[in-house]
């Protein structure tokens, strides 16, 4: 009878302890099945955010031309990704900026022998347009002459550029003509660089020729009628189309957009605010003559806020100077001692800062081609004029 118990009781045993080991295996088959899924997820989640990054960043870059939408969307399905994701104007904490969020159902493996079948994926991702970094003098030209895009002359009286806040970008040569021909700026890229005079940071060279950052940002400038050429040497200058335009002495310019289609010789020692001049060279306007020069205390209108820039009868915001003219080296667009704040546009021109003296450009400028024969001093307009501006680049916020 009692070795009948302790069979009944081996027997019981046994089977409590398959069951056990049953249950152990069951539950070591679950952990496994997660821990898989959890994995394949992951790799997922990681892949879904490498999408969302790229898209919003591809928004961002449209965001001046409006854009945004399509080409974030383009982005994704570059990537495989065509459903699922959404695409706004404003994030929680960027109100300008792109924001992405994409969700997509990823399928399990193991975990669906436990009726789930799928889990939900997702990744966020906001990107912005943002000045910090930027350049501010550009030299466009990728053969001036003699491969000099930005050439210093310093071999008798000092001369150079200080630029501390913002970088240079010389599609060609950079060329410290001298001992005392000197540049510092936050940082220096060019083609090639040679010279006797001091860069500072070192330059990066050879560099990839940029582009130019302002091409069809604002729409080109046009006029009915024209008042002719017009000379002034005191009093106040009204905004509107002229065929010459010589303005000097004490004569000052009233708020409003200039179009020159004829010479343009700036020289005098007033201040004017809210003044854009552009210079039609489609009908004949020229900075390039031995008259001509843009010397002054000048202020553009604000940089607008919005995603492209605008022009009217008030001006074009942010521009100061817009010159559209094929100016030859032997003859370039002068700018002698001023005090400039805007942006200074000519993609075309070669420019020439002369004189002894010092010309502060609160500024952003775009030229073919430089040279300098004195000192010049610019601070970044883009960091300070906030919002969105045309020399923003694409940049992940959040």
């Amino acid at each position: 009878m009692r070795t009948k118990v302790l069979n009944n009781l081996r027997k019981e045993e046994s089977g409590q302890t398959l069951i056990y080991t049953a249950l152990c295996i069951t539950v070591l088959i679950g952990l496994v099945s997660l821990a898989t899924d959890i994995g394949v997820a992951f790799r997922s989640k990681t892949n879904l955010q490498k999408v969302a990054d790229d898209a919003a960043i591809a928004g961002a870059a449209e965001i001046k031309s409006g854009n945004w939408n399509a080409s974030a969307l383009d982005s994704a399905a570059q990537n495989g990704v065509t459903s699922g994701v959404s695409v706004t104007l404003g994030a929680p904490y960027h109100p300008n900026a792109v924001y992405v969020a994409i969700t997509q159902n990823q399928q399990t493996y193991l975990a669906s022998a436990f009726g789930i079948s799928t889990v939900t994926v997702g990744a966020k991702a906001a990107a912005g347009l943002v000045d910090s970094g930027n350049a501010c003098l550009y030299a466009l030209d990728t053969s001036a002459k003699n491969n000099n895009g930005l050439v210093i002359n310093g071999s008798g009286n000092s001369a150079g550029i200080t630029m501390p806040t913002c970088g240079v970008y010389v599609n060609s040569g950079l060329v410290l003509n001298g001992s005392h021909a000197d540049i510092t700026a936050k940082y220096i890229g060019a083609v090639s660089f040679s010279g006797a005079g001091v860069a500072t940071p070192a330059p990066l060279t050879p560099i990839v020729p940029v582009n130019d950052p302002l091409a069809s940002y604002w729409p080109q400038p046009t006029c009915a009628s024209s008042l002719g050429n017009q000379s002034f040497s005191s009093g106040v200058v009204s905004p509107g189309c002229y065929g010459d335009l010589t303005v000097t002495g004490t004569a000052s310019f009233s708020p409003g957009l200039y179009v020159v289609q004829g010479k343009l010789n700036v020289n005098v020692t007033t201040t004017s605010t809210g003044v854009s001049f552009f210079v039609d060279s489609a009908n004949g306007g020229t900075l390039n003559c031995s008259q001509c020069a843009f010397n002054d205390n000048l202020t553009a209108p604000p940089l607008a806020n919005g995603a492209t820039g605008t022009c009217g009868s008030s001006g074009c915001d942010g521009m100061l100077l817009w010159d559209t003219e094929t100016a030859p080296s032997n003859q370039p667009v002068t700018v002698g001692n001023a005090t400039l704040t805007g942006i200074l546009y000519l993609p075309n021109a070669a420019l020439k800062f002369n004189g002894n003296g010092t010309t502060t450009l609160n500024t952003a400028i775009v030229a073919a081609s430089f040279e300098l024969d004195g000192n010049v001093a610019i601070n970044n307009y883009a960091l300070n004029a906030g919002g969105i501006t045309p020399f923003s680049s694409p940049a992940l916020v959040e």
